[in-house]
């Protein structure tokens, strides 16, 4: 078996070494000073060029790469099987029923043509439209990148009954082979390649069994009735992926438990000739997507000859223009759906939207080595014109799939700019009233939201007594003048963001409201509404809490809202207090009056008639207080209650009345 090592030839410059520094200066500057990196040593000196990262990201994708060539075979129409094995000590191998490889001498560069592949960074069959109509490769270096970056990497290849074998040792600077190994008509066509990657230039990392088997699964939908099988040796797991629908079946798979508006739509694009600087391209592309009723955002996934493009790019921007040209044309022509075609755009199109998209393409451009987003400009009007049509086409067969897919699109429209509005809105509240809101709010010192509290008080009168009682290290008060608006009644958010005190909670709990509600910005831990306890407080905390229920509803579904419990009433002797927090605590106190003479017993107005001293003791203290919890039990039970309680019909409050008049206890 022959064995070959390359060697290095070259007049070097003389060298000073700097003994302080322990650093070589080179004091000439000579031919073999101009570094010229052969065969795959530029893959091994700036890896992260070739394959994005040295992290877990690049150790997955020298499997990718591998995967593609076998892929790419499968989509030439000569393979039907792929396996991808992963064994001990890391090392990996992908094997195809294809053609197998080419076994000859390549007569560009006098050397085997198995060594040329696999050693030459630009050598391939992908450079031309001969090979393959549409590949995955890295820019033809791909499957070199692998053998760059490996301890080992070998090629067994059978191809026309002969099967071949070739070992590449420390990134390809030495080899065996190839070598004939077998030979016999009976054994099919194929190619294996296995390896073990370098760990001494790429950082020490497992692979990811979930990632690989996502990757496998995808490639099944996107090359459908291809059999991928993966085995794990070390875990004994082989499971097989193949799908008989291709991207209809993900698709279809994305809404499993959604309401859909129409089922699942599939447009293929028949192949279509592109011309780019003199060179003609061929286009295919498939389209497969759903419309959810009840969804606001989208589920896109976009490929280019395989390869996941998470950025989207010329493929997907074409496929959106379609859809938008289609709707405006409708719309304008045919059903007056959209208040105003103009103002469409393309998020208003891809709402509700669960969508996969493959193309294949002879000529793809990529932004970056890693392929994140496809820039092939000259695709964009053919792909746009074709999506165009054949929606036309499917609403022609579907007219009541064509109003329902409208009315969805102008509600997507209206939403946008409801959110629009409120983000500027927003913007112009938080610029106008960001001194007043300094001055209302007394923030804590700590900063951690896992440990603060806001206290939302019933005006100034409290808020100074509140001040001046809590914690300032994790206590912070925000006082709230007169009562807030019922936003039950509001037909829309702007009328509601016009409040100062809206406004100014919004500010403090951090979050926004609405669809821009983010929990992960909550300033505090606890929210607590400490109002009086009579019926005007009771009234100031509900219309807080229908706020928080309608616009903050996740504060109450994570637990963070809480109702203090300050007294009713205070029992006074010349020697002590007794704090009572309700009538029926009254009532039993007054039972046993002659146990308790000489006590008054007085009723607090207000929570700014307490001390600070007693609003500590009696309402903040953590040791002493008593809080309850806002909970959501039943979401439609809680629904209706508001709106009955809250909202602008009157006779529903009408029969609430009616129906509990004989157990209210108004404290008029």
């Amino acid at each position: 078996m022959a064995s070959h090592k390359k060697e290095k030839k070259g007049r070097s410059s003389p060298i000073l070494k700097d003994e302080s520094s322990d650093m070589n200066i080179n004091l000439g500057y000579g031919d073999a000073d101009i570094q010229v990196l052969e065969g795959l040593e530029p893959v091994r000196k700036r890896p992260g060029m070739y394959i994005g990262s040295t992290g877990i990201e690049g150790l997955h994708h020298l499997i990718w790469e591998v995967l593609d060539n076998a892929v790419d075979e499968a989509v030439a129409g000569f393979a039907k099987n792929i396996f991808l094995t992963l064994e001990r000590d890391r090392i990996v191998s992908v094997e195809d029923d294809g053609r197998g490889l080419p076994t000859g001498i390549n007569p560009q560069t006098g050397d085997p043509t198995i060594i040329t592949i696999f050693t030459r960074l630009h050598a391939g069959g992908k450079f031309d439209n001969t090979s393959y109509k549409v590949s995955g490769g890295l820019h033809g270096v791909g499957v070199k990148c692998v053998n760059a970056l490996s301890n080992f990497f070998e090629v067994t290849t059978t191809r026309n009954g002969e099967t071949y074998y070739a070992k590449f040792m420390h990134g390809g600077k030495e080899y065996t082979g190839p070598e004939l190994v077998r030979k016999d008509e009976k054994i099919p066509s194929g190619t294996k390649v296995r390896w073990q990657p370098d760990f001494t230039i790429l950082e020490d990392n497992q692979y990811d069994i979930s990632l690989i088997k996502e990757r496998l699964e995808r490639l099944a939908y996107l090359n459908k009735q291809i059999t991928f099988v993966f085995e794990n040796k070390l875990s004994g797991e082989k499971k097989i992926f193949r799908s008989e629908g291709g991207l209809s079946d993900w698709v279809e798979q994305l809404g499993v438990g959604l309401e859909a508006i129409y089922p699942t739509q599939s447009f293929l694009l028949d192949r279509q000739t592109i011309e780019k600087k003199g060179k003609k391209n061929i286009l295919e592309l498939e389209v497969a997507f759903q419309y959810i009723s009840n969804k606001s955002s989208s589920t896109i996934f976009s490929f280019c000859n395989n390869v996941y493009t998470p950025l989207g790019g010329s493929h997907l921007e074409s496929v959106k223009e379609g859809l938008l040209s289609c709707v405006r044309e409708i719309s304008f022509h045919e059903i007056k759906k959209i208040k105003n075609i103009y103002e469409l755009t393309k998020e208003d199109i891809i709402s509700g939207l669960n969508m996969v998209l493959s193309l294949r393409y002879t000529e793809p451009s990529y932004k970056g080595q890693t392929k994140e987003s496809l820039v092939n400009n000259e695709i964009r009007s053919v792909i746009k014109g074709e999506i165009d049509q054949k929606l036309h086409f499917f609403f022609e067969e579907h007219p009541d799939g064509k109003e329902a897919f409208l009315t969805h699109i102008e509600r997507a429209r209206q939403n946008r700019l409801q959110r629009e509005a409120i983000s500027d809105l927003e913007r112009e509240i938080q610029r106008d009233n960001s001194l007043e809101f300094a001055e209302k709010l007394a923030d804590c010192t700590i900063k951690n939201p896992d440990f603060s509290e806001l206290y939302i008080v019933e005006g100034d009168s409290a808020g100074g007594s509140a001040k001046s009682a809590r914690n300032r290290e994790f206590q912070a008060i925000l006082p709230i003048k007169g009562k807030l608006i019922n936003v039950a009644k509001l037909s829309s958010w702007a009328k509601a963001s016009k409040n100062q005190e809206i406004c100014n909670l919004i500010t403090a709990i951090g979050c926004s409201h609405s669809t821009n509600f983010d929990i992960e910005k909550l300033k505090y831990n606890k929210i607590v509404l400490m109002t009086d306890a009579d019926v005007d407080g009771s009234h100031i905390r509900i219309l807080i809490l229908t706020f928080l229920y309608k616009y903050m509803t996740p504060l109450i579904e994570n637990g963070k809202i809480f109702v203090a419990q300050p007294p009713l009433y205070k029992a006074s002797s010349k020697k002590e207090s007794i704090y009572l927090w309700s009538e029926e605590d009254k009532r039993e106190f007054e039972k046993k009056r002659g146990k308790f003479s000489g006590f008054e017993i007085s009723r607090f107005k207000g929570l700014g008639e307490m001390s600070p001293a007693q609003l500590w003791e009696t309402t903040m203290d953590p040791q002493r207080r008593t809080f309850l919890q806002v909970k959501i039990v039943d979401p439609e039970k809680s629904d209706k209650t508001i709106e009955d309680l809250m909202g602008k019909e009157v006779k529903p409050r009408k029969i609430f009345i009616r129906d509990n008049y004989f157990i209210a206890n108004l404290d008029i």
